[in-house]
């Protein structure tokens, strides 16, 4: 009897303990299944409080930064040569070399295309392109003051393999002023014969320098 009196209390309290964990269980079981359920949870930052990056398809680049375009059009120094254009085969063109920044390879159109001017000599008259004018186009590589001009010759080779001598006095406004064509009409037909260009001289007395042109080469007498 004795005994029983005191295993009653130690039963009540182990059955109080056991009653209280096993309530418990179920509580702890549900919340560990429910997160389960839900997967880990995700942490979240919110951008407005971070500051923008630039992407690499939105960066701009400062002008520091910009690689330099290489320049398909470079403009020739007075050292430098720059090739002539030259005309599709089979078309006929004159040359102009020498002491010049641009040489050229001009067509019966090219000199059709700029400004046209005539000349009236023994009962003809010549039409065509002033030589000042396709000099001018092609660029002088030298000064164009009286004491350089006076050095300066233009040397005209033909198709009928003449060669004629003009000098930049005869034709520049500080000088004698003359009118001299690259004349492709004459009495307004197109130039006879080899060539379609005839060099004309204003007040030459003879025909001799009236030769069908092949080549101009600007440059001083050879020593």
């Amino acid at each position: 009897m004795t005994i029983f009196k005191r295993v009653i209390p130690f039963a009540i309290v182990s059955l109080l303990t056991l009653a209280a964990a096993g309530w418990r269980a179920p509580a702890s079981g549900g919340a560990e299944q429910a997160i389960a359920a839900q997967g880990s949870p995700v942490p979240t930052v919110s951008v407005t409080t971070l500051p923008a990056m630039p992407s690499a398809s939105t960066q701009t680049m400062s002008p520091t930064m910009m690689p330099q375009a290489q320049s398909q059009t470079a403009v020739p120094t007075a050292g430098a040569w720059t090739a002539p254009i030259m005309p599709p085969l089979g078309v006929s063109y004159i040359q102009v070399v020498g002491d010049v920044i641009t040489p050229l390879n001009l067509t019966l159109k090219d000199l059709e295309a700029m400004r046209p001017a005539s000349l009236t000599l023994r009962l003809h008259t010549y039409t065509g392109v002033p030589l000042i004018d396709v000099l001018n186009r092609a660029g002088l590589r030298f000064s164009t003051d009286p004491q350089t001009l006076m050095r300066k010759y233009v040397y005209v080779q033909g198709v009928d393999g003449r060669s004629v001598t003009v000098s930049f006095p005869e034709f520049t406004k500080e000088f004698n002023g003359q009118l001299i064509l690259l004349a492709y009409l004459v009495d307004l037909r197109p130039v006879q014969g080899r060539g379609f260009v005839t060099l004309v001289v204003q007040d030459d007395k003879t025909a001799i320098r009236y030769i069908p042109v092949a080549r101009i080469i600007v440059g001083e007498p050879l020593q």
